[in-house]
């Protein structure tokens, strides 16, 4: 019958619109950045060794920064070399950020809950009374730390209201109350890009507990939600029934996240703020608990 054809319509115009429209678009967070497009990560080597254990951080990729591979990430990713040096195995349980708040932040290994702990972190800091930002760095353009800060950009896309009903051979048609193209990025677009994001997140994430053999090395990225002014990146693990620790310095990396570098005056009145909770940010503990990892 020519009304059960046409009631098919709507499905077959979003399968056609999604053919027509490829991978490249759809809501921009999920959209992987092209090689093309993207630009190099900004080498670092910062290294520490404590006891049997050698941290060497070579790389840090921020919202929108040369190296960025997601668009709009509400996280920070540091590239990280680890070594035993010893005779050995020896577990590494815990990676942990030190923030100039004196916060300690766990690393994370679901894409999307770090990203909504950042978005939560950004908006958290920003109540304070902070100059909090994904995308600022309060350095000078010439250093590490500003060219790993980067620059975004936005896309505001509006949506069409239908203004009446739509009839064809006189059969009703629902249709969505948003442009065609919206509508094919949220049912088709976005899940597939979705998928092709956690597929690059699962090959660069070092997902903790990992053990290291007598002398073996191993590298790749740890994650963090969004923490604007780290100070120090530390591991923790165990060998042989005792505590293993190793902590690097972030030196230049106080104003990341920051549109201008709070005074230490400033950051003494965040941290005594009635909405400064060590719970504020998942995986945050404080000083004060008497329970941060060390650092």
């Amino acid at each position: 019958m020519p009304g059960n054809a046409f009631t098919t319509l709507p499905v077959c115009l979003l399968l056609s619109l999604g053919a027509l429209i490829g991978p490249g678009c759809g809501s921009s967070n999920y959209q992987l950045i092209s090689s093309k497009s993207g630009q190099p990560m900004v080498p670092m080597e910062l290294k520490a060794v404590a006891g049997p254990i050698e941290l060497t951080v070579t790389g840090l990729i921020t919202f929108d920064s040369p190296g960025a591979w997601k668009r709009e990430a509400f996280w920070d990713e540091y590239l990280v070399l680890l070594t035993n040096h010893s005779g050995e195995s020896l577990t590494i349980s815990g990676a942990y950020l030190h923030d100039i708040l004196a916060r300690s932040v766990a690393s994370g290994s679901d894409p999307w809950e770090l990203d909504k702990a950042g978005r939560k972190q950004e908006r958290y800091l920003i109540s304070l009374g902070l100059p909090a930002s994904a995308f600022a760095s309060a350095h000078p353009r010439k250093t590490l730390a500003a060219q790993v800060g980067g620059g975004a950009t936005g896309l505001a896309l509006a949506t069409v209201p239908v203004a009446a009903p739509l009839l064809i051979y006189g059969t009703p048609v629902i249709v969505m109350a948003a442009s065609p193209v919206l509508a094919v990025n949220k049912l088709l677009i976005d899940p597939k890009n979705r998928k092709l994001v956690q597929a690059e997140f699962n090959r660069r994430c070092l997902r903790l507990p990992i053990e290291l053999a007598p002398g073996a090395s191993i590298s790749g990225s740890v994650f963090f939600p969004l923490t604007p002014g780290p100070e120090h990146l530390s591991l923790k693990g165990r060998q042989a029934g005792q505590i293993v620790e190793v902590s690097v310095a972030l030196p230049g990396l106080a104003g990341l996240h920051y549109t201008q570098m709070p005074d230490r005056e400033a950051l003494q009145r965040a941290r005594s703020d009635a909405k400064f909770q060590p719970g504020a940010l998942p995986g945050t503990k404080t000083k004060s608990t008497g329970e941060r990892p060390p650092r």
